[in-house]
């Protein structure tokens, strides 16, 4: 659901950009082909993240892991069928792009693994 806003949004741009800045440690850039989100401090959007989020506890970090991998597959391939990606980046450095194949994964790509367990597990 919130995709799809995100992707009829996107539509409405012709040219340009809009910005969005959270208390300066988030900031999401939302163009015509492209979202990207920028994370400048990892702590406060995990706490953010523990506060709108409901889901359980995994049990184990492979779980936690597969089931992270599965997510990103589902959003990915969300993004490539309406042919835009979302960049994420911590603290300027690109983690994460979704809507794009790799060798490993058919719908997104790790761009930094080190940042994504950071912020992810």
């Amino acid at each position: 659901m919130i995709l799809k806003i995100l992707f009829s949004f996107q539509n409405l741009i012709n040219k340009g950009n809009l910005t969005i800045e959270v208390s300066n440690f988030l900031y999401i850039k939302v163009e015509k082909e492209k979202v990207e989100i920028n994370i400048k401090d990892i702590e406060r959007v995990k706490n953010l993240l523990k506060i709108f989020s409901k889901r359980k506890k995994e049990k184990s970090i492979f779980n936690s892991f597969k089931s992270l991998i599965k997510k990103l597959n589902d959003i990915g391939e969300q993004f490539k069928r309406e042919n835009k990606k979302l960049i994420l980046k911590v603290e300027g450095k690109e983690i994460l792009i979704l809507g794009e194949s790799s060798l490993l994964f058919k719908n997104f790509k790790i761009k930094n693994k080190l940042y994504l367990i950071k912020l992810f597990l």
